[in-house]
């Protein structure tokens, strides 16, 4: 059952250094300076393993000085992530990505799924209250796409536990096909293996080789453009 609905949290408030401009740019930028952006990445909000504290911790040694955490339709690592900013000097953006469906006017079907990178101000969005009921939303249609995962899972003689599911996802936070596929890993399930998309890749060759044993098939292209 969808979870129950609360009143939108607080949007972060910003922080000194904030508060004199929005400009995501830092120092180093004003003088000229090389700065390392990371504009999309996730905490354990959404599907990521660290928490936010962890991941500005792991991108200040890895030398990022502008870093957006642009979960999975919820904002709630945001504040976190601010917090624990301010103590490396990084500069944080906050975003999320939405999970969308492109449907053409003049298309029939279900629509294809889009996910949308969104930025804001330290300040919040200007219709919080809106993007937070909305994201809730997609977030209780997370649950239900997992648990029609689970149900087909169980229909292939592959037993998982929904509560297995929802501890390996964390309290508050949508399950999804990342937390699916972790509770088969622990659970010793091994699924065929495919490989999705690889004229995306920059050198599919070499990441093909390199996977040898363990793939069962590969996504390709067509003559005709359409996709096997």
């Amino acid at each position: 059952p969808p979870r129950p609905r609360l009143g939108a949290p607080a949007p972060p408030e910003p922080s000194a250094a904030d508060a004199d401009t929005d400009d995501f740019l830092p120092a180093e930028a004003a003088r000229g300076g090389d700065v390392l952006f990371e504009l999309h990445s996730h905490s354990n909000h959404s599907d990521g393993f660290l928490s936010p504290t962890a991941l500005v911790e792991r991108a200040h040694r890895n030398g990022v000085k502008v870093l957006s955490l642009t979960d999975h339709d919820t904002m709630a690592g945001i504040p976190e992530a601010v917090s624990a900013a301010s103590k490396f000097g990084i500069r944080i953006i906050p975003g999320v990505e939405i999970s969308a469906l492109y449907n053409p006017r003049e298309g029939a079907g279900a629509g294809e799924p889009v996910h949308i990178l969104a930025y804001y101000g330290t300040c919040g969005p200007s219709r919080y209250d809106e993007l937070y009921s909305m994201l809730l939303n997609i977030r209780d249609g997370r649950y239900l796409r997992a648990k029609n995962m689970l149900a087909k899972l169980n229909r292939l003689k592959v037993t998982i536990k929904w509560e297995h599911i929802t501890k390996i996802a964390g309290e508050g936070v949508a399950t999804g096909r990342l937390h699916v596929a972790r509770s088969l890993f622990v659970l010793g399930v091994y699924l065929h293996s495919l490989i999705l998309g690889p004229w995306s890749l920059k050198n599919p060759d070499a990441v093909i080789r390199s996977l040898g044993a363990g793939l069962n098939g590969m996504e390709v292209y067509r003559s005709d453009g359409k996709v096997d």
